[in-house]
């Protein structure tokens, strides 16, 4: 499962992986960031792992750290935790961390990053994935013909999510047989 958080700007993760039978050899987690319209970096320092028995009590995993690379050669971030011991039936680890996402590539402003998990040990695998929506699009802009008045309705919702955009001016320009025209405030 995925968040934002807009309070310190970070991307929080949790990744389970767990078995009602056990596992049948090592269990490796690895993790990947998709493609999408937002580059995303892993928080190395902010990885921890924790393994939960079967009564429910947990207990923080040391020795095991992340291997990172890449998904492909200048593909996005992935990571690899590997060898964690067997785990037995009712068994499973909770792997926390967070991730800054960059700049948005989208022209209107929509930020999103997904990301795909996957839990294996010897012949089992399996996976989940989750987007999260940093940010939706800012500016949005449509219009509606009415053929019985001729006249076009235009509809502009700005900022969505709320975000402090003071300083910024909302201008919208229309062109007429190649002239811009000012449109009548009020209208």
């Amino acid at each position: 499962e995925g968040s934002y958080n807009k309070e310190d700007g970070k991307l929080h993760y949790t990744v389970n992986v767990s078995t009602t039978k056990g596992t049948e050899d090592t269990v490796t987690i690895s993790d990947s960031f998709g493609t999408g319209n937002t580059s995303v970096a892993y928080d190395k320092g902010s990885f921890q792992i924790v393994k939960v028995k079967a009564d429910g009590t947990q207990e923080e995993v040391t020795g095991y750290t992340p291997e990172f690379g890449t998904a492909w050669t200048g593909g996005p971030e992935k990571f690899t935790i590997s060898n964690l011991p067997k785990l037995e039936a009712g068994e499973g680890y909770i792997v926390t961390y967070t991730a800054t996402p960059g700049e948005t590539s989208d022209a209107g402003g929509a930020s999103s990053v997904n990301n795909n998990a996957t839990g294996t040990s010897g012949g089992d695998s399996n996976n989940s994935g989750v987007t999260v929506t940093i940010s939706q699009q800012m500016l949005q802009k449509w219009g509606n013909y009415n053929s019985g008045s001729g006249k076009i309705q235009w509809t502009i919702t700005l900022n969505p999510d709320k975000q402090d955009i003071g300083g910024y001016t909302l201008k919208d320009a229309m062109t007429i047989d190649g002239e811009t025209v000012s449109i009548p405030a009020g209208t």
